[in-house]
């Protein structure tokens, strides 16, 4: 949690798709968003087919302020204009890098002449289960193959070092990098629902 936040965002355990009285709803001011979770099971997503010469796909250093310096300003270059967005970004990447210490997982990107312009994070929950964090990719490098690359690497680290068994990714079901998942092999299997009071 990050107390003093401006915004609001919950979390619903419902796998159908229902969240309660839209009046009640309404009333509190928070927005609903559903979500596809996808998932993929004693595998890594396949390898993409579409080569990336001349890009490094890696593991953040945890010792690196720099490495997580490039993910904290990726974040931002996906990101509308916010009042407290990037104090949010910084402190949530801090967390990671914090669970990455504790060997709960890692954050990957992909490096273009030492520039960070893609990346990811995946975490498991210790019983089995690993899930992708945070799926950017720079505006100016988008369609590369970039993202797929890091996909397939990060769930490589996740079933090898991490014992997973159940690799899960929660999308947008408008985005169009759903359609990236599903060839990479991820299938839909339910609906979260998320509520939010976006920033004054």
């Amino acid at each position: 949690s990050f107390p003093g936040a401006p915004h609001l965002s919950i979390g619903v355990d419902s796998t159908d798709g229902a969240v309660g009285d839209a009046a009640d709803l309404a009333a509190a001011q928070l927005d609903v968003t559903r979500l596809v979770v996808l998932a993929l099971s004693a595998e890594a997503p396949r390898r993409p087919a579409r080569p990336t010469p001349d890009v490094t796909f890696r593991q953040l250093d945890v010792d690196d302020d720099r490495d997580w310096a490039q993910a904290v300003a990726l974040r931002l270059s996906n990101a509308a204009d916010s009042v407290g967005y990037a104090e949010f970004a910084t402190r949530r990447l801090a967390a990671m890098r914090q669970l990455q210490w504790a060997h709960h997982g890692s954050w990957f990107g992909a490096f273009l002449d030492g520039n960070m312009v893609s990346g990811l994070g995946i975490f498991s929950d210790g019983g089995g289960t690993a899930r992708y964090q945070s799926i950017d990719t720079h505006p100016d490098f988008r369609k590369r193959g970039f993202a797929g690359a890091l996909l397939h690497a990060a769930g490589r680290y996740a079933t090898k070092e991490l014992a997973a068994t159940t690799l899960v990714i929660v999308a947008d079901p408008d985005d169009v990098a759903i359609r990236l998942y599903r060839t990479l092999g991820f299938t839909e299997n339910e609906i979260q629902i998320q509520l939010g009071r976006p920033t004054p």
